[in-house]
């Protein structure tokens, strides 16, 4: 992503945190700005501690987010943020940001054509 399109970004990015953090959440801190992975492990650490103590029978179930926004599809984006209560002009500057974007795949000093998602 080029530097433009970086700032560019930013600004929709301002405008609408606010609402989407409301929308989202406090349990979802994978997409929680200000919750880092340490209030996450705590947080894992202190219900495994209390369900030791109590001899509960558990299931812990983790989800391998390492591909999650590979296929990221803007529509239903665009339809969250609506959902969310971001105003038409902040949508259509998202859409604008999500639409016609270029890459180029880089491994080690070998790069691929570019191509559109």
């Amino acid at each position: 992503m080029n530097v433009l399109r970086k700032i560019l970004s930013l600004l929709p990015l301002k405008r609408i945190e606010g609402k989407v953090d409301q929308y989202i959440g406090p349990t979802q801190h994978g997409y929680e700005q200000s919750i880092g992975y340490e209030h996450v492990i705590w947080s894992q650490n202190i219900l495994t501690s209390i369900v030791l103590r109590k001899k509960w029978s558990f299931h812990k179930i983790g989800i391998d987010m390492s591909l999650a926004f590979d296929t990221i599809k803007k529509r239903v984006v665009l339809n969250l943020l609506e959902d969310a209560g971001c105003t038409k002009d902040e949508i259509s500057l998202v859409r604008n940001l999500l639409s016609g974007t270029i890459l180029r795949i880089k491994v080690i000093k070998t790069k691929s054509d570019e191509f559109e998602i």
